[in-house]
């Protein structure tokens, strides 16, 4: 929890020197080509589809292959990225925006009577993007806890192990017509247990057609692959593919469904040493 009241200070110190840096170049400058936003609408830096720890909100229901065993399980997601400030210059098409996000990721195991709670992840985060004509950039200092739910407890009497960490992770982006691709990396700040390696190199890329199907939605994909040095760098891949259902009126939520794969460790909570897979399908959805 120390490390979780540093970041919160720190990532609120640094929103607030950028909001003040902007406001005093708005003030000093006059009439310029520049704007700048307060709490703005939509992200700078597209969320990545395809990354199992990418603040979004969702459910999916997954058949999980684990060294333990092979259950049904809901995956539930609750998170979301708001910005504070951007500041846009339309005719250098160019845009810096400064947020905070967060994320609530938990699984349930299905078969058993209560559908019990076996982990939850939660994640506070500060990005700073910037996006300039095709290319954007994602620079984000964040905190994760992680927690096991008691009937798991109970009824496993598995080893606990207290997973927590800040870490600054770092992401480029450039579109190229229906195609994205990304690159970057992170590196663990503080971490517990402080054996853990801390650093992770991160790529992917993500496919967006044009043409309608079924209504307004669109075919869309995305391969995600992260590679930790705290697993020899051995890659962890996962795909999704499925519709994405765009907004037509301001009114309307933006909506995916997606048949989702993956394989290698295991992104939940203290289970990273294990090697699982999964298949499923889920909904994810704009708050």
């Amino acid at each position: 929890m120390f490390g979780l009241k540093n970041l919160i200070i720190r990532g609120s110190l640094v929103i607030i020197l950028f909001t003040s840096f902007g406001q005093a170049q708005e003030t000093g400058a006059g009439e310029q080509t520049r704007e700048k936003i307060f709490m703005p609408i939509g992200e700078l830096f597209t969320p990545l589809i395809a990354d199992p720890k990418q603040p979004q909100s969702f459910i999916s229901f997954r058949k999980y292959n684990t060294p333990i065993a092979n259950v049904w399980a809901a995956a539930v997601g609750y998170g979301e990225s708001f910005g504070f400030m951007r500041w846009e210059d339309k005719l250098a098409d160019k845009a810096f925006q400064v947020g905070i996000d967060g994320a609530l990721f938990a699984q349930f195991n299905m078969e058993t009577a209560s559908k019990d709670l076996v982990n939850a992840d939660y994640t506070i985060g500060f990005p700073f993007t910037f996006r300039h004509e095709t290319f954007s950039f994602r620079v984000r200092l964040y905190h994760q806890s992680s927690h096991l739910g008691d009937e798991f407890l109970i009824n496993t009497k598995p080893e606990r192990v207290n997973l927590s960490y800040e870490s600054v992770d770092t992401t480029l982006s450039k579109d190229i017509g229906a195609w994205r691709g990304y690159a970057g990396g992170e590196y663990l700040l503080q971490k517990e247990p402080s054996n853990l390696d801390p650093a992770m190199i991160h790529g992917g890329l993500e496919w967006r057609g044009k043409r309608r199907i079924l209504g307004s939605g669109k075919p869309i994909a995305g391969l995600d692959l992260k590679c930790y040095e705290e697993h020899e760098w051995s890659v962890n891949a996962s795909f999704v593919i499925g519709l994405e259902y765009v907004r037509l009126k301001p009114c309307q939520r933006k909506l995916r469904i997606l048949i989702e794969i993956y394989k290698g460790h295991a992104p939940h909570g203290q289970f990273y040493t294990d090697r699982i897979s999964y298949l499923g399908m889920g909904i994810y959805f704009d708050l």
